[in-house]
């Protein structure tokens, strides 16, 4: 008999927003997941729009333009549908899997912009759609930033390859070696960086890649790993994927399904905290950017808020949307 359990509370001082823009970005993604063939039978097309991730670029970008958005909404996509690939066979195949992450690695160049070959291709769809969306960042860049986000998307799609391994193993990792491999996993990286390019923010290197800014930064994509790690054990218990935090406290420490739910509950509140002192520092630290730092901060926070509502309504991890329950248990 399944355990019954209570999601617990999950605080969030971030106020709920959305893109004005949804609407007509969830079009125009829907759109071209057809149009590159990277979601192509009915039953596929059914299952992408039920997993609203054009409202997640919306919730996480509430205030930048048309343009802007799409860029986020087709490289989410893309991202969640790259995740799709590695819940099937492939992710329990290391060496197969290899194959795909070279080739998706290949087409993220930071230099210059280079059109993969089609004849020679073992995942076509994929690829070209990557190549798309990323021919269309490139020039919204300086070369800094394309070496950081192309740094950061490679490392998020080899790092899939780590998930792979401890699939085909039967692996379960223990929690500390789970977080530190997962907040690469999960593409926050490459996601954050997509700010300076919607928000057309540029800040001085010796901000950004200072540690504070570095904390910052960290604090919300670890926020982000633990709420999906909490909305979507059911799905990874159902095909036995071992990377997911409540999965890994349920085996390495004796916890129950509510125990390992309300520790992973625990830790989210922890990051949120984290986060609000890192960023009180921060405009401590630099008033003269504070400007660029709140516009940065409304973004991450974005994604903090933002992914709890999409989590809470997508049917990606529920049969039903369970909005109202949890925004219910969120504390504004």
């Amino acid at each position: 008999m399944q355990e019954q359990v209570t999601l617990p509370d999950i605080y969030c001082s971030f106020p709920f927003r959305v893109n004005p823009e949804a609407a007509r970005v969830e079009a125009h993604t829907n759109a071209w997941v057809q149009q590159m063939g990277i979601v192509e039978s009915d039953a596929e097309m059914k299952r992408f729009t039920a997993s609203r991730f054009p409202w997640l670029a919306a919730y996480v970008h509430p205030t930048v333009g048309y343009e802007e958005l799409v860029l986020v909404s087709d490289l989410i996509s893309w991202q969640f549908l790259l995740d799709n690939m590695f819940d099937g066979p492939l992710g329990q195949q290391p060496e197969v899997a290899q194959v795909a992450i070279r080739e998706f690695m290949g087409v993220l160049t930071s230099q210059h912009i280079l059109e993969p070959d089609n004849s020679n291709l073992a995942y076509p769809h994929m690829t070209l759609a990557l190549y798309d969306v990323w021919r269309r960042i490139f020039s919204c860049g300086t070369p800094l930033w394309r070496y950081r986000f192309t740094r950061n998307m490679n490392t998020y799609i080899a790092a899939n390859g780590w998930e792979a391994r401890n699939r085909a193993k039967k692996y379960v990792p223990d929690a500390d070696s789970s977080m530190a491999n997962r907040e690469l996993t999960i593409g926050m990286w490459p996601a954050m960086d997509m700010i300076d390019i919607v928000e057309h923010l540029i800040l001085p290197a010796h901000i950004y890649e200072g540690q504070e800014f570095q904390a910052l930064l960290r604090a919300a994509a670890i926020h982000v790993v633990l709420v999906n790690d909490l909305f979507s054990h059911r799905k990874e218990e159902a095909i036995a994927d071992c990377n997911n935090l409540v999965i890994q406290l349920q085996l390495h420490k004796r916890y129950s399904l509510q125990e390992a739910q309300s520790q992973v509950s625990k830790m989210i509140n922890e990051q949120t905290a984290l986060y609000l002192a890192t960023l009180s520092r921060l405009l401590e630290m630099y008033p003269d950017y504070a400007e660029e730092i709140v516009c940065y901060a409304g973004n991450l926070q974005g994604w903090m808020r933002g992914n709890i509502d999409w989590s809470a309504e997508t049917l990606r991890y529920n049969h039903a949307p369970i909005h109202n329950h949890i925004v219910a248990a969120v504390k504004n």
